[in-house]
């Protein structure tokens, strides 16, 4: 396991502060996960995530039928979904809507970060296209933007 520092995180231009519970491991408070698809947040900083894209895009917010996601939209290809900047301790991650949101049916996109109250993890959706680095002697992960269609 290998935990971050999440600072907090920006839809645009508007910047959510990270202020979840008590930090782990030397101030470190989120777990990178690539075995867990999506991300999971504090419920605060989440409804202020959630907000700022609801804000962000137009489009009408659709329930998913299925329950696993809280925020929605039909009629992806019409969908103008912002730029999510992840700000981690000395890395600022710039997340596309391919990141931020999955066809979870055949005109239903949905937001792939939920809230939780127990544990915070950044799962593997918000890593795809990222070359993720582990520099376990320095204590250090880094994401170097990669198109891996491209390879």
């Amino acid at each position: 396991m290998y935990f971050l520092k999440l600072e907090g995180m920006s839809v645009g231009s508007t910047r959510v502060e990270f202020n979840g519970f008590s930090a782990r491991e030397e101030g470190n408070n989120i777990l990178i996960d690539s075995g867990t698809t999506i991300t999971f947040h504090p419920p605060d900083m989440y409804s202020e995530v959630e907000s700022a894209l609801a804000t962000a895009i137009s489009g009408q917010p659709t329930s998913d039928p299925n329950g696993n996601f809280r925020l929605c939209y039909s009629g992806g290809s019409n969908l103008q979904i912002p730029t999510i900047t992840v700000h981690f301790t000395s890395a600022n991650v710039q997340l596309s809507p391919l990141n931020t949101f999955i066809q979870a049916q055949e005109d239903l996109f949905c937001f792939t970060m939920i809230p939780s109250s127990d544990f915070f993890i950044f799962g593997n959706l918000a890593q795809v296209n990222f070359l993720v680095g582990y520099d376990l002697n320095n204590n250090m992960v880094s994401f170097k933007p990669t198109d891996f269609t491209k390879q």
